[in-house]
């Protein structure tokens, strides 16, 4: 699995759950994630910038809690249709019409929590996440189109009460795994759950 993370840097999870970041201290400079301000992966201790409209919304510092580096967000929710939500941040003019990706981690048991990418107003994609379990981290990618003005936030939205999800390491910029191969286009992520992959797809 190669992903990237809040620091701007690609990363391979290998089959043992090991993570290598490629090539030691090489930033992917074309790389832009319009929440690297605003507490993407819960590193300050807090839950500055994040936003839940119900339910109980923490920091967790519980290592097995933990999908990267110190604290991750903790959400206990306590009715359906309840949201946790991003920082609603300007698009930047680089961004404009651009293709993004929408990615975070998450460990929950849930299987009927959506994850989506808004404008504020309009949702511009969407998906229905399927949780590796109570104690496992998977990752979700969703890709969108950015807007040509205005700004956007990530969604996570409850479907049932009384679940916990920890998130980590939140990202909404740069459609950096759109990979062309025999002149197709790959949109999706892979969930990778203990040795098991999942494939996940979505339409942009």
């Amino acid at each position: 699995k190669v992903y990237t993370k809040s620091d701007s840097n690609l990363y391979v999870l290998n089959s043992s759950g090991t993570e290598t970041k490629v090539g030691a201290g090489v930033t992917v400079t074309s790389q832009i994630n319009v929440l690297s301000s605003y507490n993407p992966d819960f590193e300050l201790g807090a839950t500055t910038n994040w936003t839940a409209s119900g339910g109980t919304f923490t920091v967790t510092s519980t290592a097995a809690n933990v999908g990267a580096g110190t604290y991750a967000g903790s959400w206990v929710t306590s009715a359906s249709s309840q949201t946790l939500s991003s920082n609603l941040t300007a698009i930047p003019a680089g961004l404009y019409g651009q293709n993004g990706l929408a990615q975070v981690m998450l460990q929950t048991s849930a299987t009927d929590f959506v994850l989506s990418v808004t404008d504020g107003t309009n949702t511009l994609a969407s998906q229905t996440i399927t949780g590796a379990g109570a104690s496992t981290y998977a990752f979700y990618q969703l890709n969108f189109v950015f807007p040509s003005s205005g700004s956007v936030r990530l969604v996570l939205t409850s479907g049932s009460a009384s679940k916990t999800v920890y998130i980590d390491d939140a990202y909404l910029g740069t459609a950096v795994n759109l990979t062309n191969v025999s002149q197709a286009q790959l949109i999706g992520g892979v969930v990778i759950s203990n040795c098991t992959a999942d494939f996940i797809t979505n339409t942009a």
